[in-house]
């Protein structure tokens, strides 16, 4: 479960794996679902692709704020994108 103690452990915020295995504590992924018909590499891409996707439903629903290519870390919330805006062009 994560709690606000747990966010605190992670300083400026935890990277998108580090929130993955929080919320699921699988310790092996491969064989949290049985997929023979899959190699290992394309179950590894599956897997990344879920863990991808995961990340950016939870952002757009406002649940964690993430932004791809920009950041690594998660923060909780969503980041007011007009806001930033406005601070920046103040600036």
């Amino acid at each position: 479960m994560l709690t606000l103690a747990w966010w605190d452990e992670h300083g400026n915020g935890p990277t998108c794996a580090e929130l993955i295995e929080a919320v699921f504590e699988i310790d092996d992924w491969d064989a949290a679902i049985e997929d023979p018909g899959r190699t290992l590499f394309e179950r590894h891409e599956q897997r990344d692709l879920l863990q991808r996707w995961l990340i950016s439903y939870w952002t757009r629903l406002g649940t964690i704020a993430f932004v791809p290519g920009i950041d690594d870390i998660v923060r909780p919330g969503r980041v007011d994108v007009m806001a930033e805006a406005n601070r920046t062009e103040s600036a």
